[in-house]
C-alpha cells in the first residue's frame, strides 16, 4: 500500500503519539471522549491523584490534544485535536485483534 506523507508533519505526528504515549493519559482522553469533565470528576473516573491527573493534563493541553473552557471556578477539558479518538480506537481494534489471535493459537 502506498501513502503519502507530508514531511513537515512527522514531528507534529511525533508530538501527537508521545504525549498520549502513556496508561493514565490514554485514560483520561478516553473518559472526556464523549463528555467534558473537570479535575475532581477526572479523579473519580480514572482514580489518579489530583496533582498527578493535573500534571497529565497540561501536557495534553500542551500538545492540543486537549481543550479547557473555565466555568465558574472550575476548568473542564474536552479532546480538542481532531482524529485522537479515531486513533486510539484504531490502536484498540489493533491490539485487541492480536489478544484474540493469540488466544486462538492456544491448545484447548
Amino acid at each position: 500500500m502506498d501513502c503519502e506523507y507530508d514531511e513537515i508533519n512527522f514531528d507534529q505526528m511525533a508530538r501527537c503519539i508521545g504525549a498520549i504515549a502513556h496508561p493514565l493519559r490514554l485514560k483520561i482522553i478516553t473518559a472526556i471522549r464523549n463528555q467534558e469533565l473537570n479535575v475532581n470528576e477526572l479523579v473519580a473516573t480514572v482514580g489518579s491523584s489530583q496533582s498527578n491527573i493535573s500534571q497529565h493534563l497540561g501536557i495534553l493541553r500542551e500538545k492540543e490534544i486537549l481543550h479547557s473552557k473555565r466555568r465558574a471556578n472550575k476548568v473542564y477539558y474536552r479532546l480538542g485535536r481532531c482524529g485522537v479518538e479515531e486513533l486510539l480506537l484504531l490502536t484498540n481494534d489493533i491490539f485487541a485483534g492480536q489478544q484474540n489471535r493469540g488466544q486462538q493459537r492456544q491448545p484447548a
